[in-house]
Order: structure tokens, then sequence, then C-alpha cells
């Protein structure tokens, strides 16, 4: 394991990243092909970025990964196998099968998550008979140093994670059986017996067979949901089944296996040309006129529509580099004891020479390396004043910060059991102390530690024994379901059980309208109590994610005392837990103000009739503006008054108009037009009615000139012949 020497002295903008670049030169010049790996696509595009940077007349490295187009890739592979490119900056795309010619080394950039992983990068160099491999790893920062050193003695040992093949997967098993029946029909008993004989299907129950048989024949299309109608015909009395029409098709326009992550096409603009994909979050930020880099080159973003970015080549300055967004894998535990038992033997060690010899000799750190790793341990040492948690202490720390204000704090469990074990030991503590306390209890959770947002003086000895290790399953069951993570492998599920249908080949499906579409269908087939496609989320999340057998044995010896812990207070999170606390942040920065779901306000009805209704809570307003306004709203005010035409129609507008407010219109009428009373009446009798759109008679009635019937009139009351005084009837 390597690191520059002296690197914290000449640090740039308190980062490594120019130091260790420099590194990568040297490393690239001195052989004749070098294959650096990085663990995300955004490092790869930044390392090659800063590989060809000042000083570079021509590109050094390229970057190599899954959203760069395909042909690009094989060109760049092409031209590192034949000797005119001299590094290629990669993903785990170039782990395996790709024949890249002869390399000279490999360099790990920061530590893989598994140790197959690195072992499968290293073994790229030296690719031969009698060859050997040759890799070097460099850590990016301080709690990688401590990963990077059990990495490299796992690698040499071989040590690698035991392998957990998928076995019975429903979601692929729809696939499978659409493919077969799309081109012959098959007896069901003869499909069922086929399919067991391959390995990953040995296992397969009948009855999880008809089940997907099932959907896929219509048995839940009631649900009036798109998806769920019939993809395949059964014919019960000959025990056939065949694939109906537009099946084919509808497995031809999904993904395979890999989850569609709604990705933009990235293409040129003059020629149409692929050039790769970018996520949409990332397109989202961006607007016609930004640039970016992406494959060793500058893009100018020309248009953007539903499907694709349209870019033209650009020389000059980027102001973004793009990103991808995806949820972080986690670590096993098998990786994670070792961690664990390798800070077990040396917590009482750290200030030793032995220490550092055992690091350099027996875990093949450089010395630069190994100064960074116990600075690293002792800050942690020193900050929380207790023994370092290792495979047999689990340290407690109660850390201050603005959740203090609140009457709450941070309480971060140091286990060092691996994100597979923690991340369901995490919500299993959830969903107890929702069942004891009835409040909801905010949980994040990585390889390392798991923290809690819970009041300031709640003594973390009563947290353990809320998770009972024989009610572990229900306890996850209760609380996994009403989860993103759970929504999350659902809707990739159900895309694999071709149950969220792509509109056609190459036409993008946003990720956000996917995810909508997986809501209503997960709604659609709660209440079900035998749907296939929530038989198998359930089985990706406790099998394939989670490692719930572990966690059992491991709460089993906490309950023996075979691990003991300790609680510590620290002004702000240990460095172990720094990561965590950056999740957190990166989490609650875009959770908005939506109350928790399934709270029922227990506010009285009297009091909110008083909060809403009294007239001393009321807004006190000035007299003046409301008597303006009403003289406005009865046209009195000045310049509001009606026409001598308009009259009319607003007596039949207001209906009923009360005598002093008709004297006052009339008033209004004269001031602002210069017209008498007698003046306005003339004019009404000339248009042949009397006000309202009554006609006057002799006997004080006005007979209703549309109606043909009359009424007498009570010249006393506020009714709409009685608005202008200066009119009599007869």
């Amino acid at each position: 394991m390597c690191f520059p020497k002296e690197a914290r002295e000449r640090m740039i903008d308190n980062s490594w990243w120019p130091v260790l670049v420099e590194e990568f030169k040297k490393i690239i010049r001195n052989n004749r092909s070098t294959l650096p790996f990085v663990n995300a696509r955004r490092l790869s595009e930044k390392l090659a970025f800063l590989i060809n940077g000042a000083g570079e007349n021509e590109p050094v490295a390229y970057s190599h990964h899954g959203s760069l187009a395909r042909e690009i890739r094989t060109v760049v592979e092409k031209r590192l196998k034949e000797g005119t490119l001299s590094a290629i900056v990669a993903t785990s795309s170039l782990e395996l099968g790709i024949d890249i010619g002869d390399l000279d080394e490999v360099v790990l950039i920061q530590t893989p998550f598994s140790v197959s992983s690195g072992l499968q990068r290293i073994g790229r160099a030296g690719h031969a008979v009698g060859e050997t491999s040759r890799g070097c790893l460099y850590p990016s920062h301080g709690r990688d140093f401590f990963n990077a050193a059990i990495m490299a003695r796992s690698i040499i040992d071989q040590d690698i994670e035991a392998a957990r093949p998928v076995i019975c997967p429903l979601d692929v098993l729809s696939q499978v059986i659409i493919s077969m029946t799309g081109i012959a029909e098959w007896d069901l008993d003869k499909l069922y017996h086929f399919l067991k004989s391959s390995y990953p299907y040995h296992t397969l129950s009948r009855k999880s067979f008809d089940l997907v048989v099932e959907i896929l024949a219509g048995r839940y299309s009631g649900t009036r949901i798109r998806a769920l109608k019939p993809r395949v015909s059964v014919d019960r009395p000959d025990n056939t089944i065949r694939g109906r029409e537009g099946a084919l098709t509808l497995l031809y326009h999904s993904g395979g296996t890999i989850p569609d992550r709604g990705y933009f096409a990235l293409c040129l603009k003059s020629s149409q040309a692929r050039i790769g994909e970018l996520d949409e979050e990332f397109v989202w930020e961006r607007r016609v006129g930004d640039t970016f880099g992406l494959g060793t080159q500058a893009w100018k973003i020309a248009a953007i529509d539903h499907q694709k970015v349209l870019v033209t080549p650009w020389n000059g300055p980027v102001n973004s580099s793009p990103f991808w967004k995806a949820e972080k894998g986690n670590r096993d535990f098998h990786f994670c004891a070792r961690l664990g038992l390798f800070l077990e033997r040396w917590n009482d060690k750290l200030d030793t020479p032995e220490f550092q010899e055992c690091l350099e000799r027996e875990y093949f750190m450089e010395s630069p390396a190994a100064d960074e790793l116990i600075g690293f341990l002792r800050r942690q040492r020193e900050l929380t004043g207790a023994d370092l948690p290792h495979r047999h202490h689990i340290l407690i720390e109660h850390s201050s910060g603005p959740e203090r204000l609140s009457d709450t704090g941070k309480l971060i469990i140091h286990t060092l059991w691996a994100g597979r074990v923690n991340q369901p030991f995490a919500l299993a503590l959830s969903a107890a102390w929702e069942e004891k306390y009835g409040q909801s209890l905010q949980v994040f959770s990585d390889d390392d530690c798991i923290m809690l947002v819970i009041p300031g003086d709640f003594p973390a000895g009563e947290l353990f024994p809320l998770v009972d290790p024989e009610k572990l399953e229900s306890l996850l069951r209760r609380k996994l379901k009403n989860t993103g993570f759970f929504g999350a492998r659902f809707r990739e599920n159900a895309g694999r059980s071709l149950l969220l249908p792509r509109s056609g080949f190459n036409k993008r499906m946003p990720l956000w309208f996917t995810r909508a579409r997986a809501r209503k269908l997960l709604d659609a087939v709660l209440h079900y109590k035998d749907f296939p496609i929530l038989a198998e989320t359930w089985r990706t999340c406790l099998q394939d994610e989670f490692d719930p057998e572990s966690l059992k044995s491991l709460l089993e010896e906490l309950e023996r005392g075979e691990i003991r812990y300790s609680e510590v207070n620290t002004a702000s999170p240990s460095p172990f837990a720094e990561n965590l606390v950056w999740r957190q942040t990166d989490q609650l920065m875009y959770v908005g103000d939506t109350p928790s779901a399934g709270k029922v306000s227990g506010l009285s009805e009297d009091i909110l009739k008083e909060v809403l209704f009294s007239h001393r809570l009321r807004l006190r307003l000035a007299t003046e503006p409301v008597s303006e306004f009403e003289k406005k709203l009865r046209r009195t005010a000045p310049g509001y008054s009606p026409l001598p035409d308009e009259i009319l129609d607003w007596v039949k507008e207001r209906i009923i108009i009360p005598h002093a407010e008709g004297e006052e219109l009339l008033e209004a009428v004269e001031r602002d037009h210069g017209l008498s009373r007698a003046q306005v009446a003339g004019q009404r009798r000339r248009r042949g009615c009397g006000p309202g759109g009554y006609t006057p008679d002799s006997e004080g009635t006005r007979s209703a000139a549309r109606r043909g019937r009359a009424f007498p009139i009570d010249r006393n009351r506020s009714i709409s012949a009685k608005v202008f005084t200066g009119w009599k009837p007869g």
C-alpha cells in the first residue's frame, strides 16, 4: 500500500488529490500500460481530467465506465492494447473478460468494496502463464487507510468473501417463461421440470412456479393496473402454456436484469452519434450553454429534450463534472470482522514501535501510509477517551450538535459489523423503539456504525435489550415494508418481472415516473397474500441485501456478555463517524416539511373554532379604508357611479337597494355625470319602463312587463322600485 512522502505538508486546499495525481503520473510514465481502478464513475472522470491536465500535450489516460458509449469504450480498449494509450482510469467495467492486452501494473485508487473485487482487479496485470500480477493501493482519506490495510492483507491471503448465488429469483423467472413460451407452446409440467434442471431454479417449488404463471396469465388484472394484463395463455384442460401476441416485444424492450435508472442519452449534435448517458438529476440542473467534461473531452450543451442531450465539442474551461446517482453497496460481515479483529489486537499498542513494524511487514504499508493510519486511530481514541471499537467491544458515542437545542442528540453505535448487518439492526431498533415508546426514531447506518437521533438523556444500555434475537424477523417485517429501501427493491423487481414495461426501444422512461408507477403497483397488490413479486422483494432484502443470520448471532453474543460496550460523550462526532454524519446531512438536506405519516392531530375542536372564528383574534382594520372600499362596491365613490344607461343593469344586478343607498347613488350620478334626477328619470321613461324593468300604473302597482302580472308596492319597503325617489307611479 503506497502513499506519497510528506503528502500532508504538500496538500493544496486541504486536498490530497493534487499530490496523488503527481504520483499516478509517475507510475504511468514508468510503465508501458497502466490500469488505475476507481469505485465511481465520477471519480474516473475527475482523475482522467486531472492526469491529462497541466503539462500534458496529448491525453495520457482515458476514462472507462458504463456510462460511456460502447463504441468509445471499444476505441479506448484498442488504443491501450496497441500501445498508443498509456493508461485507462476504469471502474468495474474492466474487471472481467475484456481483452486489453498486457498490463504492467494496476493501481487501486481507494479501497475496493470486496476482497474478490480487489483480487480480480490486480489480477488484470501480468495476466499470463508464469507472470506475476503487480498492483498498488492508494487510500484517499483517513478511514480509507484502515480499510486498505486489511484489504492488502486479505488479497495476499486470498481470503475472499463466500459466494452467494441468487437462488430462485421469481422476477427473472417471469422473463424466462415468456422467452420460452413466446416461441413455442409448452406443457406446464415439462416446463416446470425443465426449469428445475438449471442450478438457479433447482429448488424451485411448484407453488412458486404456479404463482408466477398466474401473474403472467392475468390473475391480478382485476386491479385495473395495465401492467398486470395477461402476457401468456394457459389452457388448463390441455395443461399447456403459450405466449400471447406482443409478449416477446415486451421482453425485448426490457433491460434484462439491470435496473432502469432513466438516464438521458448524450449525443453529438452534428451527427446524433451517441457519446454516453447522463443522470437525470444532473441534466435537470443543467441549462443550454453549460459546459462539462466526459470521456477526456469538454462538451457544451446545445439542446435538451425529454430523451437526450445534444452537445458540441468545447475547447474552453468547463464549469461542472457529471455525476450518476446510485445506492452505495454494503460491505460483507466477513471483511468487517477482520477489521474488528485487527483493532482488538492493536487497541493497546498504537504507540509502540511494534505496531509500526507490523503495518509495514504484515500489511505491506509504506512508512507514510502507516503513519497516516496510526495518526487516524490515535485521533479516534483521543477524542473519545475510550478503547477503539472492535470485534468484542461496541463504543456508544453521545455526540453534541444542533439536535441538542431541541433536547435530542446523536447516539452513535460503533459496531464495525458491516452494512449488511448494521442496516437491518438499525431498522429493528427503530421498530422496537416505536413499539415501546410510540414515537418514530430517525436512524442512519453504514458499514461502521449506526446513528440514532433520540432524547439526549436516554440510557444507551436500554437500547440493546429492545431487540430480541428471536423477534428479529418480525421487527424487520414490521419496519422494512414502510421504507424507501423496500420500495426501491420492489421497483427493481417489478421492472425485471416486466410489470413496469418500457414504451419502446431507445425510449427513456424518467426515473421519477417509474417510481410513481411502482408505488401505484405496490399499493394495488399489497393486500394480496400470494403476490409473487412481493415475496421476491422480501427475499431480495432479507437474503441478498441483509445478513440476518450474522446479526442474530452477534445479538446473542451481546446477551451472553461476550461483546461488551462502553459509553462516551463527545463535543463533535469522532473520526470513525464522520462518513455517517455526512450521509445524514446529505439525506436531510432535501427533506421537506411534510409531517410523519400515520400521525393524527389531537387538537381540540373548541380551540380550533376559537382560533378561527373568535373576533378577538381577528386583525383590526382602520375604518377609513373599509368605508372607502364599501363605497366603491356600491358605486357611490367618486368615479365609480354608473352611467345613466347602466343604472338599469346595476339595479337588476343588485335586486334590492336600500332607500338611503339609492339616494347616495343618485347623488353620485349627478356628481360624476352632471345629470339631474329628472333627466335620469326621463331617460328611464324614454326606454319604456320604470326602474327595475317594471311599467308603472295609476293604481300604485307595477305590472311585470315580461310576466304579465301585477302586484301592489309597499312604498315604505326597500325594494328596487323605490330606489329613485324622484320617480312616482302614475
